[in-house]
């Protein structure tokens, strides 16, 4: 063999071994690309490297590849969703808390997924990164916003933020929505209807007798509205509080709604007792003493429910 032929190979042996060195690299590149999305550039442009970036990613694979991330089971999930529309309800009276609680609830999570959390957010964020890059970066806002919090630097438009950006990751991390379901709300519906009609079914006490024998109304406070009527009102009210994280305007508008028809439910609610107040003495002198104290007790019922509205 001479020597043109040996470095004839010698040069074919060098310019393979690059171009597989070049389509390793390409290849590494495109699944690391295809693996942390958004994740990626944005490692990229903090090291200003794509080498120094790609060696970081690989990095956070190998570490989370030896934890045990396993699914959690519904019920705990069901908890979980609970726990997180709970605190979303309570931002409307406590900003500050809510978020603080928000932060608890999704290292709670995580723990429960099966990562090892860090008191380091930033350490928590790179760890998620790996099988969550698309919601990560919501992580991140939010830790800096609740880090603002805790110098006072936070408005409420901030924190209304930080919850939605947590909310983001811990949905994602729960595998569903923490919002209640369709079918949840139609139970709790059918739930109060069936609770009415059992009330409805039971027998009414029978009514005490005055001195004379005369049949008179039992004594007690004066509902204004009935049990499923005013539950459902709740209901209503609960998502309305629970949705200003959301919508906080929409919220505000469907409160205003809310209170209007309430009120008109309880102006016809007062009417209609009046009315039969009313009736139960205004019997001309037919109507013993003690019918006319247990009514007067009744107006005061009534009386003091008007005050405290």
């Amino acid at each position: 063999m001479n020597t043109t032929v040996i470095i004839l190979l010698a040069v074919l042996i060098v310019a393979i071994a690059v171009a597989l060195m070049f389509y390793y690299r390409w290849q590494r590149t495109e699944r690391l690309h295809s693996r942390f999305g958004p994740e990626y550039e944005r490692t990229v442009a903090q090291f200003g490297d794509r080498q120094k970036a790609e060696s970081e990613l690989a990095d956070r694979a190998k570490r989370v590849e030896r934890f045990h991330i396993h699914p959690i089971p519904a019920e705990e999930r069901r908890r979980f969703a609970d726990a997180w529309r709970a605190e979303q309800a309570r931002f409307v009276d406590e900003p500050e808390q809510a978020v603080a609680r928000a932060h608890e609830l999704v290292n709670e999570l995580m723990r429960a997924r099966g990562y090892p959390v860090s008191t380091e957010f930033q350490q928590n964020a790179a760890d998620l990164s790996v099988d969550h890059p698309r919601v990560v970066e919501h992580y991140r806002t939010a830790c800096l916003i609740a880090s603002r919090r805790e110098s006072g630097d936070a408005k409420t438009e901030d924190l209304r933020a930080a919850m939605v950006h947590y909310r983001e990751l811990f949905e994602e991390l729960l595998g569903r929505s923490v919002k209640e379901s369709e079918e949840a709300m139609m139970d709790n519906e059918t739930n109060i209807i069936l609770d009415t009609a059992e009330s409805a079914r039971k027998p009414a006490p029978e009514e005490p007798r005055g001195p004379a024998g005369t049949a008179m109304k039992a004594e007690g406070k004066v509902e204004l509205l009935a049990a499923s009527e005013a539950q459902q009102l709740r209901s209503r009210w609960e998502k309305i509080q629970t949705g200003f994280v959301d919508e906080p305007r929409k919220a505000v508008q469907d409160a205003d709604a809310l209170v209007a028809q309430t009120t008109k439910q309880l102006a016809d609610s007062f009417s209609r007792k009046r009315t039969k107040l009313e009736k139960e003495w205004d019997r001309g002198d037919d109507v013993s003493t003690e019918n006319l104290r247990i009514a007067l007790r009744r107006y005061r019922s009534f009386f003091d429910r008007l005050l405290a509205m």
